[in-house]
């Protein structure tokens, strides 16, 4: 599950992780707000790995991590890593200089 603000981002992961034909679904969801209540629904598919955003508006990624992990929503092994695009400016720009 890919859960983030930026439409761009999840666009962009989704594709790479499409790229090494893990033949898994992957699903995208643009808060964590959204995120938690389709984990609480208990629908299916169910996420076995989360990539989650840190920086994001109503619920940061941190605050959405504990409510993962507190309310156990029906996820089970799974391995959050939070991901946001601020982490990346840096080596954006020093690749861009680079050039």
């Amino acid at each position: 599950m890919l859960i983030d603000d930026n439409q761009d981002d999840n666009f962009f992961h989704e594709r790479e992780i499409k790229k090494i034909d893990l033949k898994c679904v992957v699903l995208t969801k643009n808060s964590g707000l959204e995120a938690l209540e389709y984990l609480k629904s208990k629908k299916e598919p169910r996420a076995d790995l989360i990539f989650l955003d840190i920086n994001m508006p109503a619920i940061s990624g941190w605050d959405c991590l504990t409510q993962i992990k507190k309310k156990n929503e029906g996820c089970k092994n799974i391995c959050q890593l939070p991901t946001s695009f601020w982490l990346l400016r840096p080596t954006i720009t020093l690749h861009k200089h680079s050039q």
